[in-house]
């Protein structure tokens, strides 16, 4: 019997020159593929406020990882 979760969210994770910085929630996805296999590297366009109160400004570049919250049970 499988148990299958509701998604809550979703956290992107942003890297700066390959350390861990922060991140970020979301209420959707931005993409379709999780994990490192939907790692994505870009230059921002605009500062970005992390949930540890940090700033990553724009003109960094970054690579950022999206990974579902999963947090209830379904039946």
């Amino acid at each position: 019997m499988a148990v299958k979760f509701k998604t809550v969210g979703y956290s992107v994770d942003y890297l700066v020159q390959g350390k861990y910085v922060g991140s970020i929630r979301l209420e959707q996805a931005d993409r379709t593929v999780f994990g490192y296999a939907g790692r994505k590297t870009e230059t921002l366009t605009e500062d970005i406020q992390l949930s540890n109160k940090r700033k990553i400004k724009k003109g960094t570049l970054v690579t950022t990882e999206l990974f579902p919250l999963n947090g209830r049970i379904e039946k």
